[in-house]
């Protein structure tokens, strides 16, 4: 990368540098997306990389951006689960902001921000783990994968 040689020139390059990783979410954490609609970026509050350490008993605010929302949905619930040598434990979720677009959804959403929470169970051993987030919708009486993504995470006490 090449700088000037100017010190104004070089922090108004580096400032605009961290805007720019701010505003594209260069921040967000890396993930594997696991079906339904593709996701642009998925951020956990208090985590900055790749594995996210979580705390037992702990409440997270995550923020998931999906591609687009399809049309037709009626509902939406999320799941949240720790997978620790493939046992599947649950953790208590919601989205907080579940029908800020709308409810039920009648047009197609680009980039729609989804906000949800989770707490870590009690019951998640002090190991390694897969955080899997996945949404359903609903449409009449069918439900569908809307995202969903897995992230590596660590647990602590």
């Amino acid at each position: 990368m090449y700088f000037c040689s100017s010190h104004s020139t070089q922090l108004v390059i580096i400032l605009f540098v961290m805007a720019e990783g701010a505003f594209f979410g260069y921040a967000a954490l890396d993930f594997t997306d696991c079906g339904g609609d593709p996701l642009t970026s998925i951020e956990i509050g208090d985590c900055s990389s790749s594995p996210c350490i979580l705390k037992i008993g702990s409440t997270y605010n995550v923020t998931v951006v999906p591609k687009f929302v399809n049309p037709q949905v009626d509902d939406t619930s999320i799941e949240v689960y720790l997978i620790q040598y493939g046992a599947l434990f649950n953790q208590s979720a919601s989205i907080i902001n579940k029908c800020d677009y709308g409810c039920p959804i009648t047009s197609k959403l680009n980039y729609p921000v989804f906000n949800l929470n989770f707490t870590v169970s009690s019951n998640t051993a002090l190991l390694p783990a897969i955080l899997k987030i996945s949404c359903k919708y609903t449409s009449g009486t069918s439900t569908i994968t809307g995202y969903c993504a897995k992230i590596n995470v660590g647990i602590y006490k």
